[in-house]
């Protein structure tokens, strides 16, 4: 709260100085989500889109705000405007990568763990969520790869093998299943 309000008076600021740099819309809008006002956000990301159509991060957060109101056509038009931007860093494939998730787009969701993989390949949870996609996608085999991946950039991942024995079990693979388990505990 004390953190909001002093970034908010600094936006302020910055909306009577440069009212129309997008990137100061930006910030407003993404404080303004965080804050919980979808309508203001809105309003303040689709200015910082019109004053710059290449702005990062307008359409992921316009999509976070589709999700919470459970738009999916809406989130899918904004992810897919977000991926068409870049380069993305990899936290920002990741969070576009959990919000194709939440809403069962599990084709896209691989493809953007796979992109954010290339980028650094040592990123457990990347791994594991690429395998999540992957499963929910029907491609066991190639989630039980990722899960692998993921147990071994981090052994403690406990998700990484409860999915693990998850996928081994889909495939109907019982004995690996049963031997992922003994070995996650």
């Amino acid at each position: 709260p004390r953190r909001y309000n002093e970034a908010e008076q600094r936006l302020n600021a910055g909306l009577r100085l440069a009212p129309a740099h997008p990137q100061v819309q930006l910030l407003w809008g993404r404080l303004m989500y965080e804050r919980g006002d979808d309508g203001t956000s809105g309003m303040a990301l689709r200015r910082a889109i019109q004053l710059d159509p290449t702005v990062l991060k307008a359409h992921l957060t316009l999509a976070r705000i589709a999700v919470r109101n459970a738009q999916f056509d809406t989130t899918v038009h904004h992810l897919r405007a977000e991926m068409m931007l870049g380069p993305h860093t990899p936290v920002t494939l990741s969070e576009i990568g959990h919000l194709l998730l939440d809403i069962s787009e599990w084709q896209q969701a691989a493809a953007c763990y796979r992109r954010m993989l290339e980028i650094d390949p040592s990123i457990s949870s990347g791994w594991q969520n690429l395998g999540i996609a992957e499963a929910r996608w029907g491609r066991l085999e190639q989630a039980v790869t990722a899960f692998n991946h993921a147990i071994d950039l981090n052994p403690h991942a406990a998700g990484a093998w409860h999915n693990l024995a998850l996928a081994h079990a889909d495939l109907g693979d019982w004995r690996s299943a049963s031997e992922t388990i003994r070995q996650g505990l």
